[in-house]
């Protein structure tokens, strides 16, 4: 009797400890697809290039077409990329896409906005797009058909929105976000700037991947 009580015990605890098991790993397996989902885009290539040593994919290989076509176009310090935990950044100054308080893009500006922004079409299966509209925090002149810098900062994102449309990315993975001056630049990005160069820099429209 005490042998057959002692092998239900011994059964009953094989069966628990299995189970525990089972649940514990899936447990561990929930908190790795919930934290992999939260990861942002810039991080996890950047991850996956330490693990595998290899360059960091798309991103990478989009921003180096990016920066030469930049090269190019003669428009090196008014257009800007990077790669950050957020996804690539590409900044273009207002300044210099942009008359003075006006939505539309420079007519002589177009096509080299159009040639470093081409690069990215064919990555729209696989990420996203948001262009962000940033202003500095000087208010709206009395002039201007905007009543705010928020209003300047929306038509602007949408005019660069509209641009990507028009060569290729679908309109369902793009974002419009406007942000007027309420995401100033670092004192590292103005390092050196006079105050109305980062006025200027403050200016500026940018197309995040992510």
């Amino acid at each position: 009797m005490r042998s057959r009580r002692h092998s239900l015990r011994t059964g009953n605890e094989g069966w628990l400890t299995s189970y525990a098991d089972l649940m514990t790993n899936l447990l561990i397996f929930f908190i790795l697809i919930v934290s992999a989902s939260e990861i942002q885009t810039g991080k996890l290539e950047r991850i996956m290039s330490r693990i595998s040593g290899a360059p960091s994919g798309s991103l990478t290989e989009a921003k180096q077409v990016v920066d030469k076509t930049i090269a190019e176009q003669n428009l090196t310090g008014q257009v800007s990329s990077q790669i950050t935990d957020s996804g690539l950044e590409l900044s273009f100054n207002s300044g210099v896409t942009f008359a003075s308080g006006r939505a539309e893009i420079r007519s002589e500006m177009i096509e080299p906005l159009t040639k470093v922004l081409a690069p990215l079409v064919p990555l729209a299966g696989k990420y996203r797009f948001a262009v962000e509209g940033h202003t500095d925090h000087v208010p709206i002149g009395s002039g201007s058909p905007f009543k705010s810098n928020w209003e300047l900062a929306s038509a602007r994102s949408l005019e660069v929105r509209e641009r990507l449309e028009t060569i290729g990315v679908p309109k369902d993975h793009i974002r419009v976000e406007a942000y007027a001056d309420t995401r100033p630049l670092s004192s590292q990005d103005l390092q050196g700037l006079s105050d109305e160069e980062s006025l200027a820099r403050h200016r500026r429209v940018v197309v995040r991947l992510y």
